[in-house]
């Protein structure tokens, strides 16, 4: 059953949804004349240029409320449901099942993926309604209820039903799994407790999330915006450490990347080996698993920015997506890659522990 789904799951990321999604990518980036690469500077200044300066007030001048969100706390929310599982263990499993080439692919699905992202928040912002409570409710489920032929309205139901179930099954067992699978391989944690563990795990998560949530929106992209910049800064530090340690293998790093994005991996030590189409598809299915673009799912947290134009909050969009999938991303990957864990990776291990071993083989 496990193989037929692995199978399954190859063929849709190898072939279709890799099309599917490149291809709607390309088709707005060149509708939006590259818009990633020519519009960097309108993107910077509307995004990021508005923390200080004289561009402070373009954007980040509007004032939320308890009903609302400032930009860049909708993009500090965003950003941190994407470190840890996304960043670190999703792009170490991508690399012990599709190889080095595997950085290759997500690459390319970033440098879409960036406009295919900003297209799913600014159409958020767009058709977003306001509740009776004053605050803003929006995503891909409203956006295709309002946007929409009238035919088309089947799809928001359906696209809710999968969204609840994706947020269970991911947002919380994906979370809650890797740290309970760190936990137990750092501290030896003896694996016939290992469930019972889990639990505990799930419940402590569930403890300090319900004193930031309780606290209302407002509480939480506050506590995302203070705590995301320790927590991302650290990260740096030490995967960056872990890279210069290995500095004389970051050429080869690169060499690998390039070779093996078009070209099996062949297996070194525990590493089993990789295709092509592994390649492709874990490095497809990982990069949207970082960055989210083309899943709709941080469009429903940008609907409730506190903004006059929704294209300016779309480039927020934009911004992630870079900053996850070409800068933390990165750091994962060379890690990994220089550091020589690689040759000892197991597919059978979560991808937190494929990359855990980075770390202490340096110090």
């Amino acid at each position: 059953m496990l193989n037929t789904i692995l199978a399954v799951f190859e063929f849709l990321w190898g072939g279709p949804l890799f099309i599917l999604l490149t291809g709607v990518g390309l088709y707005f980036t060149i509708r939006l004349r590259f818009f990633q690469i020519f519009g960097l500077g309108k993107i910077y200044r509307y995004t990021i240029g508005t923390l200080a300066g004289k561009n402070k007030q373009e954007t980040l001048g509007e004032a939320a409320s308890g009903k609302s969100l400032k930009s860049i706390e909708v993009a500090a929310t965003v950003l941190s449901g994407s470190l840890g599982a996304g960043t670190i263990a999703g792009v170490a499993a991508a690399i012990a099942v599709g190889g080095p080439g595997a950085v290759f692919w997500m690459w390319i699905i970033a440098t879409v993926g960036m406009l295919t992202k900003m297209v799913e928040v600014t159409l958020a912002v767009r058709y977003r309604v306001k509740g009776e409570n004053g605050e803003y409710y929006g995503g891909p489920m409203h956006y295709i209820k309002r946007g929409l032929a009238r035919k088309w309205a089947p799809l928001a139901g359906i696209y809710a039903t999968a969204l609840m179930i994706l947020v269970v099954t991911d947002a919380c067992f994906v979370q809650t799994n890797t740290m309970a699978a760190v936990i137990h391989y750092t501290f030896g944690v003896p694996t016939i407790a290992i469930g019972l563990f889990i639990i505990a795990i799930g419940l402590f998560i569930i403890a300090i999330g319900a004193l930031v949530i309780f606290k209302g929106l407002a509480g939480l992209g506050k506590f995302c915006t203070y705590a995301l910049p320790p927590i991302t800064l650290a990260y740096f530090i030490g995967t960056a450490w872990v890279i210069i340690d290995n500095y004389q293998a970051i050429p080869q790093a690169f060499a690998d990347i390039a070779h093996y994005a078009f070209a099996p991996a062949p297996a070194v030590g525990g590493f089993i080996g990789s295709s092509i189409m592994q390649a492709i598809s874990k490095g497809a299915s990982r990069g949207i698993f970082t960055n989210e673009a083309g899943m709709g799912t941080s469009a429903t947290v940008h609907a409730t920015a506190n903004v006059d134009y929704p294209f300016r909050q779309g480039m927020w969009g934009a911004v992630e997506v870079f900053f996850v999938s070409m800068i933390t991303c990165n750091f994962t990957a060379f890690a990994v890659l220089t550091s020589g864990v690689r040759r000892f990776l197991n597919v059978h291990k979560t991808g937190f522990i494929c990359a855990y071993p980075a770390s202490p083989s340096v110090i």
